[in-house]
């Protein structure tokens, strides 16, 4: 019995208010459906973009990254998360291609509660952390 309750608390709180971030209501600031999405560090643009398109929970993704710089990095982290939500830790591992770009497949969990809203922070060494807002379809 204690096994089964401790099973169904580490199953149910997948998707669990954060109690410091739960009234955190953040608007999509990348519409990842329609295309890839542009962000600046320093002065440089940064594309992020998701396929294949619509962008579905539950579903294999690639997931890319063309940086407007120059990066050494053989390897980039893009850490998935829900505002507002712990989803568990979720990091997909973008490999550097021949193009100079940064790529890797992913899963992004769909939430019992219906949430939609996820954050992509990519933290680039000596440039700093990038991050888009979007929406995932059920």
């Amino acid at each position: 019995m204690k096994r089964c309750l401790i099973l169904l608390l580490l199953l149910t709180g997948a998707c669990m208010p954060r109690t410091d971030q739960s009234s955190v209501k953040e608007p999509a600031d990348c519409l990842i459906d329609i295309g890839p999405c542009s962000k600046m560090a320093g002065s440089s643009e940064i594309l992020f973009d998701i396929t294949p398109k619509p962008v579905t929970a539950m579903h294999e993704l690639r997931f890319t990254l063309r940086p407007g710089m120059d990066i050494t990095a053989e390897s980039l982290t893009a850490d998935l998360s829900m505002p507002g939500m712990y989803m568990g830790i979720n990091e997909v591992s973008l490999q550097r291609t021949a193009e100079g770009t940064y790529s890797g497949t992913g899963i992004i969990p769909r939430c019992p509660r219906g949430h939609k809203l996820w954050k992509a922070s990519i933290t680039i060494p000596g440039h700093g952390t990038v991050s888009y807002l979007f929406n995932v379809n059920k």
